[in-house]
């Protein structure tokens, strides 16, 4: 026994130090504006965002993260609270996950408790509040209530307190003269004394008041409720109407001095007289406020847009905004790179191109690590459901936003410098008749390589359109596809546009596949199906690689166009299936049916590839699959990717997903115009690491030889993109041994030449 608990704590400390290690390979972007609910103590406020934690040290201001690369799941949070005494935070989800965070130690302990009981249904299993009485944590959720020992770290007993044993829901509880009051959707006000034996059983269970509960708490000595948004107070036998407050109560958040009601548009705090001591509403935006605290003569509101505000007790004359910086959102849904720049819309549409409702929302930029938001009150015009976001490549600071419904944006040095709609330019709306007048369905985007913004639109006859930056409003020329698409209002949108060296233009339609443009001949062509191997005829995302080979990614798998301009000679020109071999030597179809989101190259022509079941990092040829990251074995918030975007100054490959966006450090950088960047690194390699070196600042085929002191070759590699990893292994054999490493390289026309060293220790 003694020798399986050794064995058992080796594994547990290797997989803790392997996740620590793959986590360090990540960084996270979490938005930190939509506030659920905020505890306090130590000086510490804890505030829990959509899906991630901040803590604010009051007096200092000092803040620290936790989000999915500290061990959170990344699902919606319901509920927060603080252990003061064991440093602990208690995190409760809307799926019914709990998660303790320890401040001391840094580390996250999940329980799946709730999740894995059969009888609760998904919809059962939300948290709604804690409630912490000595070292027991009772957990109010939508099916009753259950105890977690925080000391054993286990749970206890599971109360269905509903007639007959029934689940109940329980939106709050708390503990009044040694009993247990428990404010239900439904079942009044539920009691039990908190020594009782059987208290389990149900029918020790008895009822004060009818009907929804929203609130019931313990301040001074006193219980009171609130249901029908009525303020009540219990005098031992039952409870007397205080007040009523005729609008939504959201939150009671309740300390020794104070107890504060949360509305949607206004916070008031009672002070131990029950006299109102602020009614403050915010005047500076339009508040959708979900929490309230007050802590230290302060008061902390969380809204569902602004964050985290703070302001004065006795003087709410003035407020401080105090979510750390993030972007607007976390549901991402399409962004772009170029030059460490980063921008991101947050409109969408379903899976059937369908933009409605349609939502307001800003954009964001991330730029030397500090986010630019720019709300959607600095619109010029209702510009909704943006989903496309295209930077020009030659002009960084040069930005367009396409919704489906409303306009064209340009930004320019974060500024809205231009705005085309269907009435202030050529642009033309749907061929719909059930749309309105003026609504056009602007898709994906892409530059070619003369500089020019191309961009598809749904449910149009003229639906690929060109635009060359800088001209005027009626520039916009427009390609009728009606030869390729017979009927435009069947076709609801595209998923994706890719140009490629030649400038040719290649569109992914919804049921049409794939449609190709040819630039000079402004000839169209199609690849849909029937014996043409597609898998799908609703392709979602394309990619042309370094060497100019057209990646398709479809509802159902994935396939490669290898001269993708063929398609405008060849009618019969079909699609390629990546076929390989599985451990057991049998011939595979990679990713057979998996629905595919996006595509991205890295400067290494390896591909990323997006989908509904994580992200994929696979050769350049397909051949191998180098990564495979989920919600399992990295920080990703999200299996479902909506884009992936990569630095090529850094490596970086951006992960937008619907709870968040993180970033993988890759290695992979484009290629340069010369070699007078080159570096490797680590270097020095030092004992232990088991790693790959990196070698950059290269140039497309640049000759890369490693050789020992003596001239020894022990690899040789010709690079695809900005840079090459070595195992430090001979031809991929054995390990080299300790020394100094030359690395020769040379340029594709020979024209160039550099030497570096690595030093590896080992």
């Amino acid at each position: 026994m003694k020798k399986l608990f050794i064995l058992f704590f080796i594994l547990l400390f290797w997989n803790i130090q392997a996740q620590n290690q793959a986590n360090s390979a990540w960084e996270g972007y979490f938005s930190f504006f939509k506030i659920k609910d905020i505890a306090a103590g130590d000086d510490l406020l804890i505030t829990a965002s959509e899906n991630a934690v901040f803590i604010t040290d009051i007096y200092s201001y000092e803040q620290e993260e936790i989000t999915s690369l500290e061990g959170l799941s990344g699902d919606e949070i319901s509920a927060i609270t603080y252990i003061q005494d064991k440093d602990l935070i208690l995190i409760g989800y809307d799926n019914g996950l709990i998660q303790t965070y320890d401040l001391d130690k840094k580390k996250t302990k999940t329980f799946i408790d709730i999740i894995q009981k059969p009888t609760i249904t998904p919809e059962e299993r939300t948290i709604n509040n804690f409630y912490i009485y000595g070292d027991q944590v009772y957990i109010s959720a939508n099916y009753g209530i259950s105890v977690l020992n925080i000391n054993k770290a286990e749970f206890g007993d599971t109360f269905y307190i509903g007639d007959s044993g029934d689940k109940l829901a329980v939106n709050n509880l708390t503990i009044f003269e040694d009993y247990i009051y428990a404010a239900t959707q439904g079942g009044g006000i539920r009691y039990s004394h908190i020594s009782n034996a059987n208290i389990v059983d149900y029918n020790q269970w008895q009822q004060l008041e009818n009907g929804d509960i929203q609130y019931v708490f313990n301040f001074q000595n006193s219980l009171y409720s609130i249901s029908n948004n009525n303020l009540k107070v219990f005098d031992g036998n039952s409870f007397s109407q205080l007040n009523n407050f005729q609008s939504e109560v959201k939150k009671v958040k309740t300390d020794d001095n104070y107890f504060t009601i949360t509305f949607n548009n206004k916070v008031q705090v009672f002070n131990q007289q029950l006299n109102t001591v602020v009614d403050y509403s915010p005047n500076e935006f339009s508040p959708e406020l979900n929490t309230a605290i007050t802590f230290q003569e302060s008061l902390y509101i969380g809204d569902d847009n602004f964050g985290l505000i703070e302001t004065a007790i006795n003087n709410n004359s003035s407020f401080e905004y105090l979510s750390p910086n993030g972007p607007l959102r976390n549901d991402i849904f399409s962004m772009d790179i170029t030059q460490g720049e980063l921008w991101v819309a947050y409109g969408e549409h379903d899976f059937y191109y369908n933009p409605y409702p349609l939502r307001k929302r800003g954009v964001s930029h991330l730029s030397e690590n500090q986010w630019i938001n720019i709300p959607y009150e600095d619109y010029p015009g209702d510009n909704r459901s943006i989903t496309s976001v295209k930077i020009n490549p030659s002009n960084p600071d040069q930005v367009y936003f396409a919704s489906y419904h409303d306009a064209l944006m340009e930004i320019n040095n974060n500024e809205i410098v231009n705005f085309y709609t269907t009435e202030n330019s050529n642009l033309d709306p749907t061929d719909s008749p059930a749309e309105r007048p003026y609504a056009m369905r602007i898709g994906p985007m892409d530059f070619d390589r003369e500089g020019n913004l191309w961009f598809a639109a749904g449910i149009s006859a003229k639906g690929l359109i060109k635009f060359k930056p800088g001209d005027d409003a009626n520039s916009f020329t427009k390609y009728d596809l009606t030869s390729v698409i017979p009927e435009p209002t069947s076709n609801q949108g595209f998923g994706s546009v890719a140009t490629d060296n030649s400038g040719n233009v290649y569109m992914g339609a919804y049921k049409e596949g794939v449609i190709g443009f040819n630039a000079q001949t402004k000839k169209f062509a199609k690849i849909k199906g029937d014996g043409k191997n597609m898998p799908s005829k609703d392709v979602r995302a394309l990619a042309v690689d370094h060497n100019n080979q057209l990646w398709i990614g479809t509802a159902q798998g994935l396939r490669v166009l290898y001269s993708p301009s063929q398609m405008f000679d060849n009618p019969n020109t079909s699609v390629n299936n990546i076929v390989f071999l599985d451990d057991d030597g049998i011939a595979q179809e990679l990713f057979a049916n998996l629905f595919i989101t996006d595509i991205a190259v890295d400067g290494n022509n390896n591909k990323w590839i997006g989908s509904t079941s994580g992200i994929y990092q696979v050769s350049s040829d397909g051949q191998k699959t180098n990564h495979h990251f989920t919600t399992e074995n990295s920080p990703l918030p999200s299996n479902s990717i909506n884009s992936i975007k990569i630095d090529g100054t850094t490596g970086k490959v951006y992960v937008a997903t619907q709870k968040g966006l993180v970033a993988f450090r890759g290695s992979a950088t484009s290629a340069q115009d010369n070699l007078d960047k080159v570096r490797a690194y680590p270097n020095p390699v030092r004992p232990r690491y088991d790693g790959m070196v990196t070698i950059d600042g290269l140039m497309k085929n640049t000759n890369v030889k490693i050789t020992d002191i003596e001239g020894n070759l022990v690899y040789e590699e010709f690079s695809q993109g900005g840079s090459i990893e070595w195992d430090t292994r001979a031809f991929g054999k054995h390990k080299v041994a300790s020394g100094v490493y030359l690395v020769l390289l040379t340029s594709d026309d020979q024209s160039e030449t550099k030497v570096t060293k690595i030093m590896i220790i080992r």
